[in-house]
């Protein structure tokens, strides 16, 4: 439950989440988990209110000591009275870990998500059609673990969204340095 935290849009609001998980581990290289999500959103403008509820399952293969493989799937739909928060977004993500050594490892990971908007219409040359969105993520980030259990983090993301609507199509670049400093160890 978190009360007047800011979402993506800076907006305050209060949001109550539901998230059950089963896993199951073959053995120590494969697991298999399945995960489902009950979120719903409330603001102070009614009509950006959001429930949304998400289906997924996700697999990790670590076949040897030094790399790990992961792959996972989810089914999201939301539902808003305003049209640019309500959707159907199915997503993949696949990545790779690679153990550098004992304090270093190095993670690539590319995701996929397509969205189509069930309310939202745009104007196209043949008319008026509901807003379909694509995404593509591919990123890269080094982690070194240092003495006291801090680890030094370079991130690099971009990501490419096309879309029926010109004014919402862009392509983004973020990089990130982060120390993170464990409170318990």
């Amino acid at each position: 439950v978190k009360t007047g935290a800011a979402d993506e849009n800076r907006e305050i609001g209060n949001e109550f989440r539901a998230s059950p998980r089963l896993g199951y581990r073959f053995g120590r290289p494969l697991r298999f988990e399945v995960f489902g999500t009950y979120r719903f959103k409330r603001f102070q403008n009614t009509e950006r209110n959001q429930t949304i509820r998400y289906l997924g399952a996700s697999m990790r293969w670590q076949p040897w000591s030094w790399g790990r493989w992961e792959l996972s799937y989810r089914y999201e739909d939301s539902e808003s009275l305003d049209p640019g928060y309500a959707y159907i977004q199915p997503r993949a993500e696949i990545g790779y870990e690679l153990f550098v050594g004992r304090r270093t490892r190095v993670i690539l990971e590319l995701g996929y998500r397509p969205r189509r908007y069930t309310k939202e219409l745009v104007e196209t040359p043949d008319g008026e059609v509901l807003r379909e969105d694509e995404r593509w993520i591919p990123s890269a980030l080094w982690a070194h673990l240092l003495r006291w259990g801090q680890e030094l983090r370079i991130e690099y993301e971009y990501q490419a969204r096309s879309s029926n609507d010109p004014e919402e199509e862009f392509d983004a670049h973020r990089v990130e340095l982060s120390l993170r400093w464990p409170l318990v160890r």
